[in-house]
């Protein structure tokens, strides 16, 4: 090829090994621009010249306004002078009442003959990540889950209230006789006599006993989405009325049954809804996405508890397995795979698990049935039909 054609051809974006440079890849250089390395070297040069014109026109303000500038120079220092004074003033106010009011001396006395009992209040909370089971559950329902669990802490931290409440009124009755106020046991030299006993009411109020005397429980339910931003949350106050009403409805119960049907029922609803989205999803993870009855893997996937809630089931990792609509539907409120395990004529068992002694249960899987142990993952003994 001639020097002229090589010449040509590179100007066209060919060479004479191929289709290259220019037309392809574009310009040489057009990768990496100088702008931003420009603009960052500019940058301090444009603050600081910003920062000098400030600077300036500042400067000139205060030659053309200098008288403007030092009366409000001496009023802000002024303002802070006086509020300074006021601070000081107010402690040695303070500090003279604490050592020498007699009615501050009364009550810090009546303060250590009546010891009340410290109590904290509780409050419950949970989050849900599920907008349907957060509609569901209400705060009483809630409440009642954990009075299952907490009924003892509540009573006798309500005897410690009722305690309180009785002492409480003593005391109030010993508060009401101390009149000896604006009277110290050393002269003052105050000069704002106002001030001084506005003082000396402030700080005995500070000083006057509060205990708990009505215990009460406070319920906060919260909604968010399944990577915990807020949505919305509810809470209630529930006094010791309703606290005692719903325990004397729980103490109702034959065996692990709760004979009152909505104190049962709000027990059922909350563990129930214990199972999060993103429980769900990990559940369905662990077991493949696949129906662990009859091996479908479909988009009609089911969390459902081996050991139902309607039995006294939790909802924990151990008791929840997936089950396609159809199998959940057909498993009903039957416990673990009773509802497919293969029975005899006689009702006996006929294939165990050979690993761990569990009887085997009836699966459908893409290739036919066979028979799998309900423990799995745990155990992955499987048999042919």
């Amino acid at each position: 090829m001639s020097f002229y054609r090589k010449r040509k051809n590179y100007r066209r974006g060919y060479s004479s090994r191929g289709y290259y440079s220019r037309r392809r890849y574009g310009r040489r250089g057009s990768g990496c621009s100088s702008a931003p390395l420009v603009a960052l070297l500019i940058l301090p040069f444009i603050v600081i010249g910003l920062a000098v014109a400030i600077f300036n026109g500042f400067i000139s303000f205060i030659e053309e306004n200098l008288v403007l500038c030092i009366v409000l120079l001496s009023l802000g220092l002024l303002s802070l002078l006086a509020f300074i004074l006021i601070k000081l003033t107010d402690r040695r106010y303070v500090k003279f009442v604490e050592n020498h009011s007699l009615a501050i001396q009364r009550l810090k006395n009546i303060n250590d003959s009546y010891k009340f009992n410290e109590l904290v209040l509780p409050q419950l909370a949970y989050t849900y990540d599920n907008e349907v089971f957060y509609n569901e559950v209400s705060p009483f329902d809630y409440l009642v889950y954990q009075l299952v669990y907490i009924k003892g802490d509540v009573i006798a931290n309500a005897k410690l209230a009722e305690a309180n409440k009785e002492l409480y009124e003593a005391y109030s009755c010993e508060l009401a006789s101390v009149k000896c106020f604006d009277e110290y046991d050393k002269a003052n030299k105050a000069i704002f006599k106002k001030k001084l006993s506005l003082t000396e009411k402030r700080v005995f109020n500070s000083l006057i006993q509060a205990p708990i005397r009505d215990y009460s429980i406070s319920v906060t339910l919260t909604l968010t989405n399944i990577n915990g931003a807020f949505k919305s949350n509810k809470s209630f106050v529930f006094s010791y009325d309703i606290i005692s009403d719903a325990m004397e409805r729980l103490n109702n119960k034959n065996g692990d049954r709760y004979l009152d049907s909505e104190i049962w029922d709000s027990i059922c609803r909350v563990e129930r809804s214990k199972v999060s989205n993103k429980m769900r999803f990990a559940i369905y993870k662990r077991d493949g996405y696949r129906c662990r009855m009859c091996g479908i893997s479909t988009d009609q996937l089911e969390v459902d508890h081996i050991f139902p809630i309607a039995k006294g089931g939790k909802s924990n990792f151990d008791n929840l397995q997936t089950l396609c609509h159809r199998c959940n539907l057909m498993k009903s409120d039957t416990v673990g795979a009773d509802a497919t395990a293969p029975k005899s004529k006689s009702g006996a068992d006929e294939r165990k698990c050979k690993l761990c002694g569990a009887p085997l249960v009836l699966k459908r899987g893409q290739y036919g049935s066979f028979y799998a142990c309900p423990n799995f993952p745990k155990c992955k003994y499987t048999e042919k039909e």
